[in-house]
């Protein structure tokens, strides 16, 4: 943010009340000396979790850690920059600053601006190269085959690359773009001789940020089987795959009004939505759900239908999003997992069951709880005592969260019939649970910490990654831009509270650069308990001093060599777990299979994901 505009936004904050500016967007209710409401960024159900201090000129969420002042409760709100947002505070406040209507809002970096425009005249040209060209026609047949009419052609402005691979660089040229603009928009390599479409020869999806300006591609084969599915654009100045999903720009206001949004995997999947009649339907495009992701789905305030695909890893995925969502709060319900339905994800579902059969696909919604007992009981072998006692000992951490007891009491009789124990056993083993959780709730932070702390006297390879990955970002903020684009989760509490902590501090001091002294200070000066907060203290200063593991100078490739290594690490412990897990009870030849089966998988997993980019 330049100088000038914080030293505006300063002058204007101190002219308004916060009280007002967020009273126009939600009810505050008076407590005390502060005001109190339901957060509007996560689903929130307590009273006591979202504040604003009319004193201090700032507000905070105590469950979802959204905070700031003003312009960043609206600019969060509305989903906007900082300075649109000023602006929009501004207007709330009836406040009147030549300086600031002298700037327009689209002030954005030279580069990103010509890179817009010349993936907008992109999108065109593949469009009339799908519609209007000779060439088009077998592309226009293909996807008149796959049920694609002229409808949901123009609705997503699918379009078609001619395989002659210089028309589009020539046409781009003729129309002033330069070739570091055509290069910056993805769709040619500057290092070919001589520079042409890398998406020739196939149908294009155009891809669009949250605003509706196309920032990327996802090119499709559909002639020459041999050749990769599908290209993507690799990551430029205006596309970042881990911050888009596919169709938001279209799906956004949609289920604002219709109070839901469907989540799947690949665009074919929100593409077979709309041909049912669904337009608030987005995809991941084969990426993990992120931290950019969460945001854009938690602003549309609509309850999060997540139906990722069928087979293993699409399933795999949904669990693993479930605890996501749960920890972050949202309203979400899940596409069943019992099927009749022919066909692994919604576009299949389609061609096998025609519109009806994927209308009730979709439909057919349940809890987490009937999810997860349909998820565990189709990959665990119930034949078995041990696998009959696998599945109770799953479900038990979720039971004991269920408050209703007539829900509970459903859940166990299904879990009883499938375990083939008694009702009564079942319910005895969540009341001790129950109790030994509650015993362990009792220890103090500080204690269950030391304890994990100090038992272990090395560091395996992920903790040894993710320690100095932490050492980075103490030590630079280049490596947390990184470390939020590509990984966004450490799998060390500590570590994860203290990313959490410098970013509360960036976000709320709107400051780009920080020190240890300066995230000390900060969070000496946070209310909260004194035991967490000298732990991490502590964790800080044993990071900052820690002379056993040397780190070379900074540099990004490093930062992507620790990121790369906590992935592979992560997978590598799943795919054990899950070896050891089935391996109970078995034969060495039963298992030298069934390892055989889990490389299969591995495979077959690989290459799902990247059918899905």
């Amino acid at each position: 943010m330049e100088n000038n505009i914080l030293q505006i936004s300063k002058e204007i904050l101190s002219q308004i009340n916060i009280v007002e500016i967020i009273s126009h967007y939600i009810q505050l209710t008076k407590k005390g000396r502060n005001y109190t409401a339901l957060c509007p960024f996560h689903d929130d159900k307590n009273l006591g979790n979202f504040y604003v201090s009319e004193e201090k000129q700032i507000f905070r969420c105590f469950s979802c850690k959204a905070s700031g002042n003003a312009i960043n409760f609206v600019q969060k709100k509305e989903n906007i920059s900082y300075y649109e947002a000023l602006l929009k505070v501004c207007e709330i406040a009836n406040i009147h600053d030549d300086r600031i209507q002298k700037r327009t809002k689209t002030n954005i970096d030279p580069l990103l601006e010509d890179a817009y425009k010349c993936l907008n005249s992109e999108v065109d040209f593949y469009f009339m190269s799908l519609t209007k060209s000779n060439e088009g026609k077998s592309a226009l047949e293909y996807l008149a085959n796959r049920g694609l009419n002229e409808d949901v052609i123009k609705y997503f402005k699918i379009g078609y690359a001619q395989s002659n691979g210089t028309l589009l660089i020539d046409y781009l040229k003729n129309k002033n773009f330069s070739l570091k603009t055509i290069v910056n928009t993805g769709i040619a390599r500057i290092e070919d001789n001589p520079i042409k479409d890398i998406n020739n020869g196939r149908i294009v999806f155009p891809i669009f940020n949250k605003i509706g300006q196309p920032v990327g591609f996802s090119a499709r084969v559909f002639k020459n089987k041999s050749d990769a599915k599908y290209v993507n654009t690799r990551e430029t100045i205006a596309f970042n795959k881990s911050s888009l999903l596919y169709n938001y720009h279209n799906a956004l206001q949609e289920a604002k009004r219709v109070g839901y949004i469907y989540v799947l995997e690949g665009f074919m999947d929100v593409i077979a939505c709309y041909r049912v009649g669904i337009k608030s339907a987005v995809a991941l495009m084969g990426t993990s759900l992120t931290k950019q992701h969460l945001q854009l789905l938690r602003y549309t305030g609509a309850e999060i239908r997540l139906c990722l695909d069928l087979d293993n890893p699409g399933q795999n995925a949904m669990a693993e999003i479930i605890q996501v969502l749960d920890n972050e709060g949202l309203n979400y319900r899940l596409v069943s997992n019992l099927t009749s339905y022919e066909g692994k994800d919604s576009d299949e579902i389609l061609k096998n069951n025609k519109e009806e059969g994927l209308t009730a696909f979709l439909n057919n919604l349940i809890s987490k709880g009937e999810w997860l007992i349909n998820y565990y009981s189709k990959n665990i072998n119930l034949s078995s005592l041990e696998g009959r006692k696998e599945l109770v000992n799953k479900m038990v951490p979720f039971l004991v969260k269920v408050n209703d007891s007539l829900e509970l009491e459903d859940y166990c009789v299904r879990i009883s019939k499938l375990s083939q124990f008694s009702l009564e056993n079942i319910k005895t083993i969540i009341r001790k649970y129950k109790a030994s959780k509650a015993d362990d709730d009792k220890k103090t932070y500080q204690e269950r910490y030391r304890k994990n702390k100090f038992e272990k006297t090395t560091l395996t390879k992920l903790e040894l990654a993710e320690k100095q990955l932490m050492q980075y970002i103490l030590e630079n903020n280049d490596a947390l831009k990184i470390y939020d684009k590509k990984l966004g989760f450490m799998s060390n509490e500590i570590y994860r509270n203290i990313v959490s902590l410098i970013e509360d501090y960036i976000y709320e001091n709107s400051i780009n650069k920080y020190n240890v002294n300066d995230i000390i200070s900060y969070l000496s000066l946070k209310d909260g308990d004194n035991d967490k907060k000298q732990i991490i203290i502590d964790e800080l200063a044993e990071l900052s001093l820690n002379k056993k593991y040397v780190l070379p100078p900074y540099s990004e490739e490093i930062i992507n060599e620790l990121i790369s290594t906590i992935n592979i690490e992560r997978e590598k412990a799943r795919t054990v777990q899950a070896f050891k897990e089935g391996s109970k009870g078995k034969s060495q030849s039963e298992q030298a299979l069934q390892a055989q089966n889990y490389i299969n998988k591995k495979r077959a997993m690989i290459e799902h994901l990247e059918n899905k980019k």
